[in-house]
């Protein structure tokens, strides 16, 4: 039996098709009067259409309701980019031939496409805010970003599905930021950048290398070829390389002048010489430094209590400056360990356990303690004081640690154990080096 109906009242089909800069996908449902859309994010209109309806009756309703739909697009949403893969598979009703057998199987046509790419296809848009254009780019962001790109002009990253208002109000809040950010960008315009390769500064040959991981951090040594090595990362400007290059040829200027008078530094300043006198745990020791490759760690340190010498094995050609290092590393290796021996015999004493020890110079005090890390921390200068300075002193930072300190078992305690403590107490507070505690 031939279908009565005409041409234009083909039944609809479900589909997804474009229409007058609109992507529209047709939910055929088997009951309902009347159709209900709802516009997604992406830009995608759904529609539920009963059965029923006819191609025109479909027409009819979007031309009713097309300019809510696009004015929902416009000001609610930024429309993520469009993915190809959807419409690799797409059927469509043809909204230039309708008058010709509809095709369900045909692509969609390059004209309407390209219409609707307006809204699903760009994922970037142009937004006056207070008399600063702002160019709106959507992309897999947490958050909104809102920067300056060269030469100047302003550029806002917005997650899909961001609420235009949202974004708009974001700007607005930062605009002030935004117009100083803009005039700092086109001011850098005119500053002469960086450029990698070589280069020469004060009568040194430098290598230019841009690392784009260095963001916060420069890296200046000099090789063995006596070049200097710049890492940085891109677009530091000329002026901040001189600057950076002045304070590094100064701090090598020192060092060499270090090395022509024969002594090390470290990081403190404290020079060290060799063959300098050397005080451990209240005893003048010489320090000999030997160049030795087999040797040169800081647990190969050799202590000749008979003759009164350390000696120190450093690398060859690196007697200078390896010296501060090595004896610097080694001192704090003793404080570590005879304070852990201390630390375990009070512990028993005072009934406290699990307490770590931390070796770290410190410029205003000996010690100190963390209950928080449960943590007592002690200065590496103490290698040069007597050894119960350092008992003394775990002693009394355990003390601080318990919960319920009392003044009278403290002082008994310390009796017990430490007799001189009052004796080393005001040793402690006498400059460099230690006087004559009883030892």
């Amino acid at each position: 039996m031939q279908n009565s109906r005409g041409l234009n009242d083909r039944l609809l089909k479900s589909c997804v098709f474009a229409y007058e800069e609109l992507l529209i996908e047709i939910i055929s449902v088997p009951q309902g009067l009347s159709i209900v859309y709802d516009v997604r994010p992406d830009g995608l209109i759904i529609t539920n259409v009963p059965e029923m309806y006819t191609i025109d009756e479909f027409y009819n309703f979007l031309n009713d309701c097309k300019a809510k739909m696009k004015m929902i697009l416009e000001d609610r949403y930024f429309l993520k980019p469009n993915d190809q893969k959807l419409f690799s598979s797409i059927q469509t009703i043809d909204t230039i031939t309708r008058d010709q057998d509809v095709n369900h199987n045909n692509a969609i046509d390059k004209s309407i496409l390209d219409r609707a790419m307006k809204y699903v296809g760009k994922g970037e848009y142009t937004e006056e805010v207070d008399g600063v254009n702002v160019s709106i780019v959507v992309r897999k962001a947490p958050t909104l970003n809102l920067k300056v790109i060269p030469p100047g002009s302003p550029l806002m990253e917005v997650p899909p599905n961001t609420c235009k208002s949202d974004a708009l109000e974001f700007i607005r809040k930062n605009i002030d930021w935004l117009r100083d950010r803009m005039e700092e960008v086109k001011s850098m315009q005119s500053i002469e950048l960086l450029k990698p390769g070589r280069t020469t500064y004060d009568g040194y040959t430098v290598d230019v290398e841009f690392d784009a991981r260095r963001r916060k951090s420069v890296s200046i040594q000099m090789l063995r070829d006596g070049v200097i090595e710049f890492k940085v990362a891109p677009g530091v400007s000329l002026e901040t390389f001189n600057g950076l290059m002045a304070g590094y040829i100064d701090r090598l200027q020192k060092k060499l002048a270090d090395t022509e008078a024969g002594i090390s530094r470290d990081k403190q300043g404290k020079i060290y010489s060799n063959g300098m006198d050397f005080w451990l745990w209240g005893e003048k020791y010489i320090l000999n430094a030997v160049e030795d490759n087999l040797r040169a760690d800081a647990h190969d340190v050799k202590v000749n209590k008979d003759q009164k010498t350390i000696e120190i094995p450093v690398h060859t050609g690196h007697l200078l400056n390896q010296l501060a290092w090595y004896v610097t590393r080694w001192s704090e290796q003793c404080i570590a360990i005879r304070g852990r021996q201390y630390l375990d015999e009070w512990e028993k004493s005072l009934g406290i356990a699990s307490v770590s020890l931390h070796v770290r110079m410190m410029k205003t005090k000996w010690s100190s303690c963390s209950e928080q890390q449960h943590r007592i921390t002690v200065s590496p200068d103490l290698i040069h004081r007597d050894a119960r300075c350092l008992e003394f002193l775990i002693a009394r930072e355990l003390m601080n640690l318990s919960e319920t300190p009392n003044a009278a078992s403290y002082d008994e305690l310390l009796n017990q154990h430490i007799p001189e403590w009052r004796k080393i107490l005001e040793s402690l507070s006498r400059p460099f080096p230690p006087p004559d505690i009883g030892c």
